[in-house]
């Protein structure tokens, strides 16, 4: 290699290294995965009737809250103990901690998964109080243990910096799958859109298995268990954490089913997803800092650790503003490609991203607090803001219909970030809120 070409090579690599370039890899790639979930959102509800489509996003969301319960918080977990394992390149003890935690994860949501299948006729009717949507609810358990399961490989190639193959997995591979059996008529009502999301969620469950195994010195031959105690520790406060966000993020649409109709719970689901697309960048940015967050404060560089919190939440505002400004001053517009109706939800798409102005101004605070160590603050905030998301989703909801499941998921998902954002400034004296305003 010539002298000016070995120059480049060598600054495109200590670029590779810095936090823009890795941001802008991660928001790239997370873009294409947003972007994925969007058009499976839009697929559905252009494809399936609206009753049919209303019934699928109820299984999907009861899945997504038992494959989430199954994890036992370990995700964040592993994230954790990943990342600090490969900043001190002990690649025995990050095989361990994956390959611990996914025994544990398979345990307990087969076991949720089992459950659901059993008492899918019963909690449709009596809970849900849809009878109808019993066979999609049992043609998605399956994908209880395997969502579960591909989630735990996502964040572990996350931790250690395989930012592609981590956002497939979790965001880009099951949305094409579902939407290629969608587009080519396979898929024509809930129950058999719900098996074939099944399917995918098993096809991505191996291929990212075998690309975390596959890693230069990852390997589960001969390797022991991960100390139980310590991983215990860590996932007990975060499966409190894990419970209560599930109750911010999807309390809301679960009391709807016994108030709204199906055709309503559509739409309160399409609003809600498009809402989250701006989550969407807070989580390609997590995914090149997250890492960074364990294994600086494990160092002990604070100063460093500051300077990449105002500096990751600072891009993050950056790319947030235009589509917030959309979801603020076009919501209808926005709907009326999911079909007829769905533009009648216009309002609560801007209540509903209201509520994510907070998440970009308080950016990483929760993975700030879960990779420093301090999973019990995280926990504390979301013991406060979990209770009240439902406590406010059975007053509201009765009252002011999809109005009210808006207010009930934004009102204290801002009250909870806000909280956390405290809590952090006091362990660490600065969150990333301190970017923007000066806490005493």
């Amino acid at each position: 290699m010539n002298p000016v070409m070995s120059k480049l090579h060598d600054a495109f690599e200590r670029r590779k290294g810095g936090l823009l370039f890795q941001s802008a890899l991660a928001f790239s790639v997370r873009a294409f995965g947003a972007g994925s979930g969007f058009l499976l959102n839009l697929i559905i509800a252009r494809t399936l009737p609206p009753q049919q489509a209303g019934y699928y996003f109820l299984a999907f969301t009861v899945i997504q809250v038992l494959a989430i319960t199954g994890l036992l918080g370990l995700q964040t977990s592993l994230l954790r103990f990943i990342g600090s394992s490969k900043a001190e390149k002990n690649w025995n003890e990050a095989s361990a901690a994956h390959k611990t935690g996914t025994l544990w994860a398979f345990l307990l949501a087969t076991s949720l998964g089992v459950l659901l299948y059993v008492t899918s006729p019963w909690l449709a009717e009596h809970i849900l109080e849809k009878p109808d949507a019993t066979p999609a609810l049992q043609a998605m358990s399956p994908s209880v243990v395997l969502f579960a399961l591909l989630t735990l490989n996502a964040h572990a190639l996350q931790a250690v910096g395989d930012v592609i193959k981590s956002v497939s997995t979790l965001n880009i591979l099951v949305q094409l799958l579902l939407a290629a059996a969608l587009l080519m008529d396979l898929a024509t009502t809930a129950q058999t859109t719900a098996a074939f999301y099944s399917l995918a969620c098993l096809l991505t469950m191996f291929i990212s298995l075998f690309w975390w195994l596959r890693k230069p010195r990852i390997h589960w031959r001969g390797v022991g268990q991960f100390p139980a105690t310590t991983l215990w520790q860590s996932c007990l406060p975060l499966w409190w954490v894990t419970l209560m966000g599930l109750s911010v993020q999807w309390g809301g649409q679960l009391i709807s089913a016994a108030y709204l109709p199906p055709e309503e719970l559509a739409i309160l689901a399409v609003t809600q997803r498009t809402a989250m697309l701006t989550s969407f960048i807070l989580m390609a940015i997590n995914l090149v800092v997250a890492p960074k967050f364990a294994g600086l404060y494990k160092l002990g560089k604070i100063d460093e650790l500051k300077q990449i919190t105002f500096t990751s939440t600072r891009l993050l505002l950056v790319a947030s503003i235009p589509l917030l400004f959309l979801l603020m001053v076009f919501p209808s517009w926005i709907l009326s490609f999911f079909g007829k109706g769905y533009e009648e939800g216009g309002h609560v798409l801007r209540i509903l991203a209201a509520g994510q102005i907070i998440n970009v101004l308080t950016g990483s605070v929760g993975m700030l607090l879960a990779m420093c160590g301090h999973e019990k603050d995280l926990r504390n905030a979301l013991l406060i803001t979990g209770p009240m998301a439902i406590v406010l989703a059975i007053i509201f909801i009765p009252l002011l219909g999809l109005y009210g499941a808006a207010l009930s998921t934004a009102i204290p998902f801002a009250i909870q970030n806000l909280f956390a954002a405290r809590l952090l400034h006091r362990r660490l004296g600065f969150s990333p809120l301190s970017a923007f305003v000066k806490f005493k």
